[in-house]
């Protein structure tokens, strides 16, 4: 004689609106309550890959000094959102690089360089972007970023901050930036 299985009846438990969490949405940081000034300049640079990563804009943007050259490049903050957002025109530190080194100049001055498509060989050149960082009371934020081209044989561990343009005043910069998009066009 064959026994027949029970079959199991399963039921969903009775969820009452107010216990179901809503969606968790994306995410948007303070960047005062995250960057201490005690923060070394590694964990900077790895806040903004975090912040990349999860679309955070405006924390990106808090990340630039006030009235710096960063933020001269970057436009305002709205217009830094929708320039990320929409991937109007190619900023720097945008892209999936790679961190190369961070020099020290004290405690209160910091050079980071970033490769970009070093192992894309399908071109004929990288880029390597230099982000120079000052430490103030409210800690590290990016004050100018360069970027330069660089062709294949020339390998990413022999690049230095000589490399890339002189820092300048932020009215120097400013002149340059404009000369440079009126050469431009």
């Amino acid at each position: 004689m064959k026994l027949k299985k029970k079959k199991k009846i399963y039921s969903r438990p009775v969820v009452k609106k107010e216990d179901v969490k809503p969606k968790r949405s994306r995410q948007f940081l303070d960047a005062a309550s995250i960057l201490k000034p005690e923060m070394i300049p590694y964990l900077f640079w790895s806040e903004w890959k975090k912040a990349l990563d999860r679309g955070d804009f405006h924390f990106m943007w808090d990340m630039s000094a006030e009235g710096s050259n960063a933020q001269k490049l970057f436009g305002k903050k709205e217009d830094f959102f929708a320039v990320c957002q929409k991937k109007l025109r190619p900023l720097p530190g945008l892209h999936n690089a790679m961190l190369q080194k961070i020099r020290l100049n004290g405690t209160d001055e910091a050079h980071i360089i970033q490769i970009v498509g070093h192992n894309d060989r399908s071109r004929d050149n990288y880029i390597a972007e230099r982000w120079y960082l000052l430490r103030s009371k409210i800690g590290w934020r990016i004050h100018q970023v360069d970027t330069i081209s660089l062709p294949f044989p020339f390998q990413p561990k022999t690049i230095s901050v000589d490399l890339f343009p002189v820092i300048q005043s932020s009215n120097d910069y400013a002149t340059a930036l404009l000369t440079n998009l009126n050469h431009n066009k």
